[in-house]
């Protein structure tokens, strides 16, 4: 977990396996700072990676291997 204080899970999410969490972004020259939230119950699967700005919502499944951009 990257900058783990910008990054909120909920009661009784799973976050399972390897995966990147992370509320840091560095891109053409700069740094992007944003939070991370995973709603109640939500499941991320192994090998997830949840970008900067993204937010799981309640009861949601993150299938393994995939990628929650800003905005998703």
């Amino acid at each position: 977990v990257v900058a783990y204080d910008l990054v909120s899970v909920g009661e009784l999410a799973t976050v399972h396996g390897p995966r990147h969490l992370t509320a840091v972004s560095y891109g053409r020259r700069s740094m992007r700072l944003n939070t991370v939230a995973v709603g109640a119950g939500a499941y991320v699967g192994p090998n997830c990676t949840l970008e900067p700005g993204c937010r799981v919502v309640d009861g949601a499944y993150v299938e393994p291997l995939s990628s929650v951009r800003e905005g998703q």
